[in-house]
């Protein structure tokens, strides 16, 4: 059987600070075996932060050429309507006109073609870190890891706090 290949993700932000901060996550997504996508000023950055992420660049809507040697690049908005990307993180802090054109145009495409698109920061960091935990737990249960079963966690999730005015209360997982 064969199994299917790695999601491909895509992700911009035009603010640098924004790019500083998903560095980590981005070296999450990559250890999950995710493949990657970014802008020139994205992967530029990455690449300022020793991060060892690989991402494949691809250019922003105001970037793209007739020319057949600028083809050689392909584009975010492109990828997208091909499906070739399954998620979209978008973050445009920088309120430049061409930012907000090319991000407009790049989140208007993974709506109008049905891809998932995160276009907050915090969101993206929490996407990407319980995705990684999932993950991790999987591994965990797979290898027999005691207590890393997801009905093990539920019980102590209840254990926890039954409470939902408690502010350490954990909500439970909707099969559970």
């Amino acid at each position: 059987r064969q199994l299917p290949p790695p999601p491909s993700l895509s992700f911009a932000c035009a603010c640098v600070a924004s790019q500083i901060d998903f560095v980590e996550c981005a070296k999450m997504l990559q250890e999950m075996g995710f493949n990657l996508f970014a802008t020139k000023g994205t992967a530029r950055a990455l690449a300022e932060h020793q991060s060892g992420v690989e991402c494949t660049i691809l250019t922003k809507p105001s970037e793209e050429s007739s020319d057949a040697a600028a083809k050689s690049t392909k584009s975010a908005v492109w990828m997208v309507q091909e499906g070739q990307i399954d998620l979209v993180i978008n973050i445009t802090d920088s309120f430049r006109q061409q930012n907000v054109s090319d991000g407009y145009q790049i989140r208007r495409a993974s709506v109008d073609f049905g891809v998932s698109l995160i276009s907050n920061l915090r969101c993206a960091e929490l996407f990407v870190k319980s995705l990684h935990a999932c993950r991790l737990r999987d591994a965990a249960s797979a290898a027999g890891v005691p207590g890393s079963s997801p009905r093990s966690a539920s019980i102590e999730v209840s254990r926890a706090a039954t409470d939902p005015g408690d502010p350490h209360f954990h909500p439970m997982h909707i099969l559970e």
